[in-house]
């Protein structure tokens, strides 16, 4: 877990985190959130690319005493690629293509 947010923030180091919704039952914690930030460090092997983006998800925890003993993550790992310019739109993909092939 700490390698993994060491990564996100090397990626994203003004990253802001807002907690949009948390329940909690019993030893489960849900949590829905959302994050905001600018793509100034390399992200597993994308190189910055300036753009700012956000990305949401849910994570739920389970706990044992005071330590989270399970959790599971859930989050619009598309829609930042997308965002950082990484992925395309199929619909942007082909109108590309269609500009490449007329003659300028």
């Amino acid at each position: 877990m700490k390698q993994y947010a060491a990564m996100n923030l090397g990626a994203f180091p003004d990253a802001r985190v807002t907690v949009e919704d948390q329940i909690a039952e019993g030893d489960m914690v849900a949590t829905r959130w959302r994050v905001t930030g600018t793509h100034t460090g390399e992200l597993m092997g994308i190189p910055p690319t300036g753009r700012r983006s956000e990305i949401s998800g849910i994570t739920i925890n389970c706990f044992s005493g005071d330590r989270i003993a399970e959790d599971w993550y859930q989050s619009d790992d598309l829609g930042i690629m997308q965002q950082l310019g990484v992925i395309h739109w199929p619909e942007e993909v082909s109108s590309e293509s269609s500009e490449e092939a007329s003659p300028t």
